[in-house]
């Protein structure tokens, strides 16, 4: 059941303030949460965007037994995928550099980006990341990541202020995501995943903006969004790499771009199985280790 937005309002559902920004909030509509729990969600007049209130039920959003209506999961890993293994070549990452997938669920994005050459590891605190498996960590504070991705993750924050703040203070040249956009799309916005009950924050543009703030600088390619530090950015135009100009390249010819994607993974194509057996042996050794012991 849902209502559309702006219907309903009393005076005490605006008294309310914005998780990130601390902003004034109006009730923007409601829903009903997993079928059963009736919920409201607020339009920040601040940086405009838009949450639930404070999220009661995630304990049973994110229980083993939960629905799980992400039909896209796999065709979305693919074309990131794709995207992803481009864009870093083509940023030019230090050689032994190492990368946090953040939200990793199953671990299959950061699985083939490793097949690519890439030193992923995974981390996620509902998942078990099975198939990055060897490579995952416990905490995000164990590895110092050149780079972060967190696909289909902010969302769920409950407080993201606080919680892309801290993504942000480990320090990486960029972190990529993805997010559903608010432009005031009704409730009856697929994005709001009320069934599944895990989507509590939707943001505008200008609230990522807002926290791109001043280290760094909100970037996109068309598929993914970027904080790119602003310090990572100069030093690559030092280099003779215009990042911001590589960004715009993608956006305006995607056609163009995707065809020099298939392409490196066709030349991945010639010798798949390279990194796959590396940390195959990485895998036998340190099992070997442990039974050692």
């Amino acid at each position: 059941m849902t209502m559309a937005h702006g219907a309903d309002i009393k005076p005490d559902d605006t008294t309310r303030k914005c998780r990130l920004c601390d902003g004034n909030v109006r009730l923007y509509g409601k829903q009903a949460v997993l079928g059963r729990h009736r919920v409201s969600y607020f339009k920040c007049d601040s940086c405009l965007g838009l949450q639930t209130e404070q999220p009661f039920w995630l304990d049973e959003a994110y229980a083993s037994h939960a629905p799980n209506f992400d039909a896209g999961g796999c065709e979305r890993n693919l074309e990131l995928v794709l995207h992803c293994a481009g864009l870093l070549a083509e940023l030019k990452f230090a050689p032994n550099a190492t990368f946090l997938d953040f939200g990793a669920g199953s671990g299959l994005f950061a699985r083939m980006m490793r097949d690519r050459g890439f030193d992923f590891r995974g981390y996620d605190k509902f998942a078990d990341c099975r198939f990055n498996y060897g490579f995952n960590v416990a905490e995000p504070s164990e590895i110092e990541p050149a780079a972060i991705t967190a696909f289909e993750v902010f969302e769920h924050f409950v407080n993201p202020a606080d919680e892309i703040g801290a993504l942000l203070a480990a320090g990486p040249e960029a972190l990529f995501f993805t997010t559903g956009i608010f432009q005031d799309q009704g409730m009856d916005w697929p994005y709001l995943m009320a069934d599944e009950g895990q989507h509590v924050f939707f943001f505008s543009e200008k609230a990522l903006a807002s926290i791109a703030g001043e280290r760094y600088r909100l970037l996109g390619t068309g598929v993914v969004l970027t904080f790119f530090s602003r310090k990572a950015l100069e030093e690559r135009r030092i280099g003779g790499l215009d990042v911001e100009g590589l960004f715009a390249k993608i956006r305006n010819d995607p056609g163009r771009w995707m065809t020099h994607c298939l392409q490196r993974f066709a030349d991945h194509l010639g010798d798949p199985w390279k990194h796959v057996q590396r940390d195959f042996s990485k895998l036998i050794a340190s099992a070997r280790l442990k039974s050692s012991r």
